[in-house]
């Protein structure tokens, strides 16, 4: 046959994996009827079904020591709806709302001159995990380039469309690990000192996307442009620990903790922090947006001549879905007068309690000096 291409001539579809529903524009639908897609057609579901091999693709590959076999789950196009243009909800997952099923041959919900609030597409989401809309928004040009989302990024069309996947991972359960760092100036125990996530955070698709191979391969992560991302073990321990149930929930696998903690606190040389008083601050949430550390502690004690504490009450009161809370703050101050502190977050605690350490388990934490002023923090 005289084919332009036979990339899209098969789809792996496992038929006991999680469900998407893409909601797309008409105008937006036409648009990729003129530009060639990564599977070498010009068509909006082949496009789709190009992220859905992506996904998986990632999925496979996210393998660590605790997840050997990577992400096992998998997804699925399941449903592609076309809709009129303006009538996603422009919030959110830019989706119409979901509420009840319809016959979508009723004139009522296909009257594009319909007014939009009287007009709503409505459809049914049981039996899907994840939905997300594409709207003429994509398609609106800047007035200075006169460029739009996609020929802004055209690498975007013929590779994986990388903010996504990311909001992808939300529709699959996944929280925000940007929202976990502390400014500085938000830490009432110990003004000045703030925390950033650990680095494979920094480098996963949940912290607003992957750099790690952009910076180590391509060498230019501010382009955004590497063609091979991964999810963290974090997130993939999380993936799993949920494997063969319907997607909905969202953040709760971050109550996954140890029974019990034991803290060995170390200093900068290496060498244990023993009798030392400990304090245990946890972070107050804000919504949607970064914690600030409390002033007071929620547990105080004292190290052992090794340097450990052990704690085997709730180290949270709440657990925030947005991971907003997740991040906890120890400040101890030593016989000689020393105060040391740092941080360590909920993702470390649910690796542990993952790797098989639900009743107990141990983590070191690395002290640093806490400045007298919040303007003496280190660099």
């Amino acid at each position: 046959l005289d084919e332009i291409t036979r990339n899209n001539n098969f789809v792996a579809d496992r038929t006991n994996a999680l469900a998407y529903h893409f909601f797309v524009e008409e105008s937006v639908y036409k648009w990729f009827d003129t530009v060639k897609n990564g599977l070498g057609s010009y068509c909006w579901e082949d496009w789709g079904q190009l992220h859905v091999r992506e996904t998986n693709r990632m999925f496979r590959d996210s393998i660590y020591p605790s997840q050997p076999n990577g992400i096992e789950e998998r997804v699925r196009l399941d449903e592609v709806t076309i809709i009129p243009d303006g009538w996603g909800d422009k919030g959110g997952t830019h989706v119409p709302y979901v509420k009840t099923p319809v016959n979508y041959s009723n004139p009522e919900f296909v009257n594009a001159n319909a007014k939009l609030e009287n007009a709503r597409l409505y459809t049914n989401a049981m039996g899907v995990d994840g939905v997300w809309g594409f709207t003429t928004d994509l398609l609106k040009k800047d007035e200075k380039t006169g460029l739009h989302f996609y020929t802004r990024a055209t690498r975007w069309l013929t590779g994986p469309e990388w903010p996504l996947h990311h909001e992808m991972g939300h529709q699959l359960g996944r929280a925000d690990h940007y929202l976990i760092p502390i400014d500085k100036a938000k830490n009432k125990a110990a003004p000045g000192v703030g925390y950033a996530c650990p680095q494979f955070f920094r480098d996963s698709m949940m912290f607003s996307g992957n750099w790690a191979h952009d910076r180590y391969i391509g060498k230019n992560e501010q382009k955004w442009d590497c063609t091979y991302r991964f999810y963290d073990e974090f997130t993939s321990a999380s993936l799993n620990r949920d494997k063969g149930e319907r997607r909905g929930k969202f953040g709760e696998y971050a109550v996954d903790i140890p029974a019990k903690t034991t803290f060995s606190f170390i200093d900068e040389d290496l060498k244990p922090v023993g009798g030392a008083k400990v304090s245990l601050h946890r972070t107050i949430g804000h919504g949607y947006t970064n914690g600030t550390v409390a002033a007071d502690p929620a547990y105080t004690g004292k190290t052992n001549g090794k340097g450990e504490w052990t704690i085997a009450k709730p180290i949270y009161d709440v657990q925030h879905c947005w991971l907003s809370n997740a991040a906890i703050f120890f400040l101890l101050e030593t016989g000689d007068g020393r105060k040391l502190g740092s941080f360590t977050d909920v993702s470390e605690l649910n690796l542990e309690h993952w790797r098989g350490n639900e009743d107990k388990a141990h983590i070191t934490i690395i002290l640093k000096p806490v400045p007298e002023k919040a303007d003496e923090q280190e660099k």
